[in-house]
């Protein structure tokens, strides 16, 4: 089993799922906040990360840079050989606008050298919960089942269509 992990304005990861914690737990955070874990599902063993644990910055795609079916989806390339991702992990912080938003996290072929290709999985309308507020950011994991045979993407995509971002 091979795990992923992801890393953009909603912080992403892939990696197997075994189900773990239900609370919220605190972990090293940023600079002024903290993280916090809230609904691990991802076993920290299994991941793969392209981040050091600190998160100083907070990007978000708003208004007409967000539309169907996932444009302004951030995403992450791996090339981790074949194997399994089971598990996303989203370290995700909003500024108060969260009111519900849904999320989309999708894994697709290849962007190591270029954009992703063909979209091999996707899981869609999740709604996350406790979201932290800026300065802090909280990790959030999402089950999702896909083989891969090579280099992939993993990302997501928040449903905010020509709105103020969500988070």
């Amino acid at each position: 089993m091979r795990g992923v992990i992801l890393f953009s304005a909603p912080v992403l990861l892939a990696v197997v799922a075994v189900p773990s914690q239900a609370q919220p737990t605190q972990m090293e955070g940023p600079g002024g906040g903290s993280t916090l874990a809230f609904g691990v599902l991802c076993p920290d063993a299994d991941l793969f990360v392209h981040h050091d644990g600190s998160f100083e910055n907070g990007v978000a795609w708003t208004y007409g840079g967000v539309q169907e079916p996932y444009y302004g989806a951030f995403g992450e390339a791996f090339d981790l050989g074949a194997g399994d991702v089971e598990c996303v992990s989203l370290w995700l912080t909003q500024d108060g606008f969260y009111s519900g938003q849904s999320t989309d996290v999708y894994v697709w072929e290849d962007g190591i050298a270029g954009e992703p290709g063909s979209v091999v999985g996707v899981v869609t309308g999740i709604v996350f919960e406790g979201i932290a507020t800026w300065p802090d950011v909280s990790r959030h994991d999402v089950e999702i089942s896909v083989s891969i045979t090579g280099p992939f993407t993993v990302g997501s995509w928040g449903n905010w269509v020509y709105a103020r971002n969500g988070y």
